[in-house]
């Protein structure tokens, strides 16, 4: 389906996940903060593609780790007692799932 795609129609759809990403940065950052730490930023530069369909594969590579750290801080909340920050860790993990077997799906 992604051969279908065009760079504008594969950015507008992009585009409306930013915001969820943005929230989940913030509510992470304020959370390490509430608990005493210090938030480090240490974004990485995409990879160069070729492809919308080559997009969507890194695109969807990227979101399944993001679910594999998701799932790690989640075990790392229960083990501190946070049962709040585990729900709220398990709703923004199903976010993203959601988000990677969409992103799976366009790449096929």
């Amino acid at each position: 389906m992604c051969y279908l795609l065009f760079g504008h129609e594969l950015r507008e759809l992009l585009k409306a996940d930013i915001v969820s990403e943005v929230n989940h940065a913030v509510f992470l950052a304020d959370k390490i903060a509430a608990l005493g730490g210090e938030v480090k930023i240490q974004p990485t530069l995409p990879k160069k593609v070729r492809s919308a369909k080559e997009m969507l594969e890194e695109n969807a590579a990227a979101e399944r780790s993001v679910v594999a750290s998701y799932t790690e801080r989640i075990g790392q909340a229960e083990a501190f007692g946070d049962k709040g920050l585990v729900i709220r860790l398990e709703d923004i993990l199903a976010e993203e799932t959601d988000h990677a077997e969409e992103l799976e799906r366009l790449a096929r």
